[in-house]
């Protein structure tokens, strides 16, 4: 039996290994441009983007739905777009990620459980 480091240790090779394939995947398919990808254990956020186009990603995305992982690389990079939640944001969302609702029901409902 493994001990819960070695799971943890598991997870952050699988995201480090999984998150930066689905980022080049989605920028390439709707034309997004970053720089650096990050993937760490954040407390209380999924990922975030500076205004460098920067990303970082919490390693805990991949105990998520394959969905809802790439909600949240989706999210990521329409930051590198629009540095804000407003109106152009979520439609940008919207256009690349059509069910990003079902994704955002995930999150409230069960993402406090990881």
């Amino acid at each position: 039996m493994t001990n819960a480091t070695e799971l943890e240790d598991w997870y952050i090779e699988q995201a480090i290994r999984i998150i930066p394939l689905r980022v080049e995947q989605y920028a390439e398919k709707f034309g997004f441009h970053y720089n650096r990808i990050t993937i760490r254990n954040q407390k209380t956020k999924w990922g975030s983007c500076s205004a460098q186009k920067n990303l970082n990603f919490n390693y805990k995305l991949v105990k998520m739905p394959d969905y809802v992982l790439d909600y949240l690389v989706i999210h990521e990079l329409v930051h590198t777009e629009f540095l804000n939640h407003g109106e152009k944001f979520w439609q940008r969302v919207a256009e690349c990620c059509p069910d990003y609702m079902k994704a955002e029901k995930y999150l409230r409902r069960e993402a406090r459980l990881l």
